[in-house]
């Protein structure tokens, strides 16, 4: 695992070790309830269970998103970074001008 812990978004790069904004290779909030990728593959995962890196993987392989829209506490998110690596999202919150999710990057 790559990085595991809470993040408010804004914006992150999830490619590095501890995710920070980098202009143009983020995954960030674009409206109260979505979560848009620069040049990242993000789909929400609709089934209960909570998904693994393999199971985000094989997700993402059936069809390529650059956005999760009508996200609910509970939602989850899977996607890919511009450098290969599978992430998930589990929104914990959400504000009007953020969203709280429990972030893995797995390596």
């Amino acid at each position: 695992m790559r990085f595991s812990g809470s993040l408010v978004f804004g914006g992150y790069n999830l490619d590095l070790t501890e995710p920070r904004d980098v202009e143009g290779l983020n995954v960030w909030r674009i409206s109260p309830t979505r979560l848009y990728g620069d040049a990242y593959d993000v789909k929400e995962w609709l089934a209960d269970s909570l998904p693994e890196r393999a199971d985000c993987a094989g997700h993402l392989a059936a069809e390529v998103r650059r956005d999760a829209t009508n996200l609910v506490v509970g939602s989850k998110v899977c996607g890919r970074t511009p450098g290969g690596r599978i992430f998930r999202i589990e929104v914990l919150g959400l504000a009007d001008r953020t969203i709280t999710g429990h972030v893995v990057v797995w390596a």
